[in-house]
């Protein structure tokens, strides 16, 4: 009896070896889910997706659609990434569009909606943060309530990246841009809170971020 529960244990234990983390990626514009076996499957088949991000239950992936018949212009292109969608890992529902960009200004209330990328879960699933294209020298961040799909505006910004662990679990880190006196144009990565305020300069480059902590504090 011993040895099979000590067979079953190393078992157990190389199975626990051999997983690997569930993952999302784009494949020619088709969005393709990873399971802990390293099976993989096809969650979409349009040829114009990219920039998928898992939710923290590994349940839901964000992504961007590209609307190459519908352009917007932002003061960095014309651009066709307009669409946020969201889709079931286990395909239960077709993926369905939880946004759509607008033409608009570059300031006010009626600002231009368009040219998204990099979007993620907030851990409890109820927010998308996202990147638009804006200006010609930044752009920005938003944040996309899942069930009512008011976008709110965060940030002038060209980065993000939502924090997943730690006291800090769900703010973000960002990448700034600002206009300085004696240097120009340089980068700044701050830590923000989930609503957009600014709690704290990281730093200006990513071995700053790294050095912070921020990723793996516990």
């Amino acid at each position: 009896m011993k040895v099979r529960i000590m067979l079953l244990i190393a078992a157990l234990a190389v199975g626990a070896a051999g997983a690997q983390a569930q993952t999302v990626s784009d494949d020619g514009g088709d969005i393709v889910f990873t399971d802990k076996a390293g099976s993989q499957k096809h969650i979409t088949t349009s040829h114009l997706d990219s920039d998928p991000s898992l939710s923290d239950d590994n349940r839901r992936i964000v992504f961007v659609r590209r609307t190459p018949g519908r352009t917007i212009g932002t003061g960095i292109s014309d651009a066709d990434r307009n669409e946020l969608w969201l889709a079931l890992v286990d395909g239960a529902k077709a993926p369905w569009r939880v946004l759509a960009g607008h033409a608009g200004s570059f300031t006010g209330p009626d600002l231009m909606l368009a040219g998204f990328s990099c979007p993620q879960f907030s851990p409890d699933g109820k927010r998308v943060y996202f990147v638009a294209e804006t200006w010609a020298t930044s752009a920005a961040i938003y944040a996309l309530d899942v069930e009512t799909g008011k976008t709110t505006f965060l940030d002038t910004a060209s980065s993000l990246e939502v924090i997943g662990v730690g006291k800090h679990k769900g703010f973000l880190i960002v990448e700034e841009t600002p206009l300085t006196e004696d240097r120009g144009r340089i980068s700044e990565f701050w830590l923000l809170d989930q609503n957009g305020r600014h709690i704290q300069r990281i730093g200006e480059t990513e071995a700053d971020v790294a050095a912070s902590g921020l990723r793996d504090e516990r």
